[in-house]
């Protein structure tokens, strides 16, 4: 039986409140003990991780986390005034001990916009460049009145969501697609191979090859890794099911809420159609939600500020105060937040394929979110809604 929205929003909110105060004390410790330590990721070299909206906030914390392990970063943003001077910022970095100077890009991408979605993925599909991380973080939260794209969809439902969903369709098929023809091509010289003339014979010795520049970090993966920014008001993104274009009505919460349920759906429902597809594709892929945390970044301030005010607006100013002295105490840092972001997209497959996770550890997603058959719903509705040709390695 499906339950209540009220209900739906009512979780979300409960979810909130305790998770603000498992921040408060990780805060708390944070100034006691000093800076958190990083959690331990490998070296990057030889990966390539493109971070939608990697210019600001946890995007921008994220890609320098990366950078900092001698990943090539591709920072995919709206504003691309803004994204060359975050590129340029984080080519500066100083790579962590062990690891390569790090390469970082900027490519224009409007996530408004499934024209130029479909354009992000074409250019860099005909670049035959490999993706091993894609980061779909960039998001709008809550404008105070319904926006609507040239698409004709609601904003954040496309933002957050559908242009995501699109990206990572098409920029994952193409990669699936390349590399089953390199099986191929592989099968077919074992085939064609000529026996060795020294068959029988003792090989000759071989002469050790000189390395290419930043070949001493780790071999990167065969797949591509798809990780969903999801967040704890999925929880209440139910409340918006049945109305998932806000045609009836507009909810700046529930709308937000749906777009990161959503979200979470999706990372399930790609991971179940990698597992399907297995035996002729292989199972290198994978895709993961993952709630960042209640993060101390203007999109999280400014919808508190916006709720706040609209709750109380005779005493917007009072409460403006006491909410900016707030924020530091029970929101997480975007360092705390990327650091665990990246720990979890670079982990073994196994622990994460197909997961959610919230603040770096497993958890379990909204049970609306874990419904299979909704979750298939939903992958069909987007297909529809985008007009996408899904390719036979996600089918």
């Amino acid at each position: 039986m499906e339950l209540p929205g009220a209900l739906h929003v009512g979780t979300a909110v409960a979810v909130g409140a305790f998770e603000s105060l498992g921040n408060l004390w990780e805060n708390a410790v944070g100034l006691v003990g000093g800076t958190r330590p990083r959690r331990a990721v490998e070296s990057l070299e030889g990966h390539v991780a493109i971070v939608t909206g990697g210019n600001r906030g946890i995007g921008f914390s994220t890609a320098r986390k990366l950078a900092e392990r001698g990943a090539t970063v591709v920072l995919a943003c709206r504003d691309k005034q803004q994204g060359a001077a975050a590129a340029e910022a984080l080519s500066r970095v100083e790579p962590l001990p062990g690891c390569a100077r790090p390469r970082v890009e900027c490519r224009h991408l409007d996530l408004g916009s499934l024209s130029s979605v479909r354009a992000f993925a074409r250019d860099w599909n005909r670049s035959g460049r490999p993706v091993h991380l894609l980061i779909c973080n960039a998001g709008i939260m809550s404008p105070p009145t319904k926006v609507v794209t040239g698409d004709g969809h609601e904003a954040q439902l496309q933002v957050n969501f559908l242009s995501h969903f699109v990206l990572s369709h098409e920029l994952l098929a193409a990669q699936r697609q390349r590399r089953a023809g390199a099986r191929r091509g592989a099968r077919a010289g074992r085939r064609h191979e000529r026996r060795p003339r020294w068959q029988g014979q003792q090989q000759p010795q071989q002469q050790p090859q000189p390395q290419e520049p930043g070949a001493r970090g780790p071999a990167a993966p065969d797949g591509t890794r798809v990780v969903f920014l999801s967040s704890l008001t999925h929880h209440a993104g139910p409340a918006q099911w049945h109305d998932r274009l806000s045609q009836s009505s507009y909810s700046p919460f529930t709308s937000y809420a749906l777009s990161k349920l959503c979200n979470t759906m999706a990372a399930f429902e790609l991971q179940r159609r990698i597992d399907r597809n297995a035996p002729a594709h292989g199972a290198a892929d994978l895709a993961v939600a993952v709630h960042p945390g209640i993060v101390h970044t203007d999109l999280a301030t400014g919808f508190f500020r916006q709720t706040g005010a609209a709750a109380l607006p005779w005493a917007a100013a009072a409460a403006r105060g006491a909410l900016e002295r707030a924020f530091p105490l029970v929101l997480r840092s975007p360092d705390a937040s990327a650091e665990d972001l990246v720990a979890v997209a670079t982990a073994p497959a196994g622990q994460i394929a197909g997961r959610y996770f919230a603040n770096g550890r497993a958890a379990r997603a909204a049970p609306f979110a874990r419904d299979a058959a909704r979750c298939a719903d939903l992958w069909d509705w987007a297909v529809g809604l985008a007009g996408l040709d899904v390719h036979e390695s996600l089918s």
